[in-house]
Order: structure tokens, then C-alpha cells, then sequence
């Protein structure tokens, strides 16, 4: 038994067992670890695009605005309430001064009170004005804030502490809150919706919903017309015809129609895609070719309709009697489609001495068909027709001149 366990020899294959476990374990472990690399490449990119997809959907600058907006809704709706309160006091209980535009922003101007100091605030008629109130005091509800209207005397006086004032103030870009009042103790209170969702056309549009006379500012208030038309060119972008292709200088009487003057009508193409609003009309006067007493009038038609019905209001711009474009805003701004064709009416109003309209190489704007002689190209415009004021529908009349050419319009419009 000893010499058998003796002449037993110890297994020799443990070393080998561990050498091929070895080379299992790491075959094992080089195919696991070069899946794992693969499908750690693979799953970053699949997380990455959808990140973006995921960021490109959820779109956070938007949602800011739509968050911005809703407080927006939510504020004026706490001054319109609070402003409620002053209704059983009277006609006669002090609520601002009318055709005053009292607007939320601090006083900043070197003239304390009339918000000079800020830029892109639509310039007024000569009878109605701005008012901003102190930066230490424009918040106040006793009277002194935007809003000048003493709530702490009322009978029963709001819960705000303090005036509301925009999210997001930018004169500039038009957010800030406006306040009108009229003699009879009316108001109306406006913002303007920063968001797609909330603007004119968007899912939730409710500047077009809310009964108010403009489409592209928020309004409520007892009476949601009192705002004058130029608040609703808070913002917009300025398209002007190149006048260095139109123009014309004529004789204010029309020989065809005596004692009456000339009115032409001219077909524009605003370049562009999508659909925009109109809030100003604009027209170009040679130096001296309108009086500071003498005035013009503007108005769009739909180009392509069977009457070439006008589609928004006429509107009278005043001259200078210096070279530049001239403007006026309009009180039902309109919605229009970039790239589509419309006609722009142009027409005296109130002239005393004749006018003239002619070339300007320096001003800009794309877009408007070539002014030639309606020999060459009748299709360019419409023909001049002899009435006082703008038709309601586009003429077409045989009294055409071959040394006649169209105005110079422009507009101001916010893409939507």
C-alpha cells in the first residue's frame, strides 16, 4: 500500500485547466467587452437623436413664451377685476385721463412722464399721448402706478398688492401692458401674446377672439375699442416698393373728370411665405409734393377676386412737405399671405395745391411689379380711375394715360 502510494504522481492538468479556463474567460471576456462597446455606441446615438427629436418637439423658447403668455392672460385679468371694483362708484370716480395710453413701463425719459425714453412705441395722433409712471412707484395701486386708479380707497379693495407689469418688458418688441380709459368711465387693457400658440393663427389664438377691433394685441376691458389704431403697430416688419422703378409726375386734375383727381390702384406681391398682418400703410412723397394741410388715402384690395372687393379700411396719411415715406396705421389691421398678390390703392384725400409723386432711387422693397406704361404691360396695375375717394371695389375704367404711373406703397406687417 505504501509503495503504491508512492508510485502515485500528483495530476498534472490543473495547470492546464487553468490555462484553458483562462483563455475562456478572457475570449469571454473580449466578446462581452466589445458588445458592450458597440451597444454603448449605439445607444448614445439613439439617445442623441432623440434628445434632439425629443428638443425639437418640446421646443423650451416656446414654452417659455406660452408660460410668459399665460401670466400674460392671468394679469390682466386680475387688473380688469380690480378695475371691476370701481364700477359702483360712479361714472364720475377717477380712472385715468382719456386719450392717455398709460403703459407699464418705468418712466425712463429725460421729460418725466411721457415714456420718451423708450424705443418702438408707435408714434400718436396729436391728441393722444404716452404716460409712464416713476421706476420707485409704477407699481403702486394708490394711484400713482401705471394704472392710475386709487384702489385703496375703494369700498372694497382688490387683493393685489402691487400693479402687475409684462413677464418679459421690451418696448422694442412691444410687451408691455397698455391702459385706456374714456370719458365715461370705460377701459380697455391689451398685451401682446409672445408665444405661437397664443398669437393671431395660433391653436390658441385669443387676439383674434377676444371682440376687440385688432387681431394682434390681447384686449379686455368694458369696452374693447377704445385703443387708437397706432397701438397695434407695436412691432412689425417695414416693407417698402423700390422706388426707383414707380413713379410719376402729374397734374392733380384729371382731364377725363374735371375737378376731380387722379386715384390709382397697383398690384404688389410681398415676398415671403406664410401668413402675416398688416398693421400700417405707408406712402412715398416727393419734396413738396404734399403740403403739411394736404393728405392721401390708402387701402388693400384683394387682387384675383372677382369685384377686387377692398379688404381693409381707408386710411389717411398727411403730408410733410419734405421727401419721405409718410404712414398711417390701420384700426382693423388684416391678414394676408406672403407671396400671394394683393392691390394697393392709392388716392388723394384733402389736396389743395396738386401733388406730385416721383422717383426715389434711395428707398427700399422688393417684390412689386414694374411700373410700365399700360401700353406695354396693362397687367402691372390697375387702371387710374377719376374719384374724390378710394372705391370700394377696384375700377376698371378706359381712362388710362400712357405717361401714367402708380404710386409707391409700403406696409408694416408681424409674420404670424
Amino acid at each position: 500500500m505504501e509503495r503504491r502510494i508512492k508510485n502515485l504522481k500528483p495530476r498534472t492538468h490543473s495547470t492546464d485547466r487553468k490555462a484553458r479556463v483562462g483563455s475562456v474567460f478572457y475570449a469571454l471576456r473580449s466578446k462581452v467587452a466589445g458588445f458592450t462597446i458597440i451597444e454603448l455606441l449605439t445607444v448614445i446615438g439613439i439617445v442623441a437623436i432623440l434628445g434632439t427629436v425629443t428638443t425639437i418637439a418640446i421646443n423650451p423658447p416656446e414654452l417659455l413664451a406660452q408660460g410668459r403668455d399665460e401670466r400674460r392672460i392671468a394679469d390682466l385679468e386680475i387688473v380688469n377685476q380690480a378695475l371691476g371694483l370701481t364700477l359702483p362708484e360712479g361714472a364720475s370716480f377717477f380712472r385715468g385721463v382719456p386719450k392717455t395710453i398709460y403703459l407699464s413701463l418705468p418712466d425712463l425719459s429725460p421729460y418725466p412722464g411721457n415714456c420718451s425714453g423708450y424705443l418702438g412705441l408707435s408714434e400718436l395722433a396729436p391728441d393722444w399721448n404716452y404716460a409712464c409712471a416713476h421706476p420707485d412707484i409704477y407699481q403702486k395701486i394708490n394711484g400713482d402706478g401705471w394704472v392710475p386708479v386709487n384702489f385703496e380707497n375703494l369700498s372694497l379693495p382688490p387683493t393685489m398688492a402691487s400693479l402687475p407689469i409684462d413677464p418679459n418688458p421690451d418696448s422694442s418688441e412691444g410687451l408691455y401692458y397698455s391702459y385706456v380709459v374714456d370719458d365715461r368711465g370705460n377701459w380697455e387693457l391689451n398685451a401682446n401674446m409672445e408665444s405661437k400658440r397664443f398669437r393671431y393663427g395660433g391653436d390658441y389664438d385669443i387676439e383674434s377672439t377676444d371682440g376687440g377691433n385688432t387681431i394682434v394685441l390681447y384686449e379686455v376691458g368694458t369696452t374693447v375699442h377704445l385703443a387708437p389704431r397706432e397701438v397695434s403697430a407695436r412691432t412689425g416688419i417695414v416693407l417698402r416698393t423700390p422706388a426707383e422703378t414707380c413713379g410719376f409726375d402729374y397734374n392733380p386734375i384729371d382731364s377725363n373728370y374735371p375737378n376731380r383727381h387722379p386715384e390709382f390702384y397697383n398690384r404688389w406681391t410681398p415676398p415671403g411665405s406664410g401668413t402675416a398682418v398688416i398693421t400700417k400703410l405707408w406712402f412715398y412723397q416727393t419734396n413738396m409734393s404734399l403740403a403739411a394741410n394736404e393728405t392721401v388715402e390708402l387701402a388693400v384690395y384683394r387682387d384675383g377676386d372677382p369685384d377686387y372687393n377692398k379688404i381693409s379700411e381707408s386710411v389717411i396719411a398727411t403730408g410733410t412737405a419734405s421727401a419721405g415715406w409718410i404712414s398711417s396705421s390701420l384700426y382693423s389691421p388684416i391678414p394676408i399671405s406672403l407671396g400671394s398678390t394683393y392691390i394697393f390703392g392709392v388716392g388723394p384725400y384733402d389736396f389743395v395745391d396738386g401733388f406730385w409723386w416721383k422717383t426715389d432711387s434711395t428707398q427700399e422693397g422688393v417684390g412689386f411689379t414694374p411700373c410700365f406704361d399700360p401700353t406695354d404691360n396693362p397687367s402691372g396695375y390697375q387702371n387710374r380711375d377719376g374719384g374724390h375717394m378710394l372705391n370700394d371695389m377696384v375700377p376698371f375704367t378706359s381712362s388710362t394715360s400712357a405717361n401714367v404711373r402708380p404710386g409707391m406703397p409700403g406696409m408694416t406687417y408681424t409674420p404670424h
